[in-house]
């Protein structure tokens, strides 16, 4: 939340600026709100950006903080992922391509004729 000041009142109010859909700072500094809501306010459009950017960063800091493991729970952790192995997986074995059209005539084949038959296999 960020704090803000009505301009012709001089009070302080505080506002929630995700509901900010722009401010106009032509004569007076307008805020306009996402609900249709305008105020008039005292800060400046370049005050109002950097209250807005401090805001959201205290709440990134919060997130944080509240996500901050205890050093007895990051050591489980490491633990269980050193303990659990990575799948394995088959080498993938690429068989070429040849582009050559296929031989189709027989006569010419010319291991053909020096084959032979394995042992104990008659020809």
């Amino acid at each position: 939340m960020i704090k803000l000041t009505r301009l012709r009142q001089n009070t302080p109010f505080i506002l929630n600026p995700d509901h900010i859909e722009r401010v106009d700072t032509h004569v007076d500094t307008v805020v306009r709100l996402t609900t249709g809501a305008e105020y008039v306010v005292n800060e400046t459009g370049d005050d109002i950006v950097r209250m807005t950017i401090d805001y959201r960063a205290r709440v990134l800091a919060t997130a944080g903080r509240m996500a901050v493991t205890t050093p007895e729970q990051a050591a489980a952790q490491a633990a269980e992922a050193v303990a659990v192995p990575a799948p394995e997986t088959e080498p993938v074995v690429q068989t070429p391509v040849d582009d050559a059209p296929a031989d189709t005539d027989a006569d010419t084949d010319t291991d053909a004729d020096t084959e032979t038959a394995p042992e104990g296999v008659a020809s």
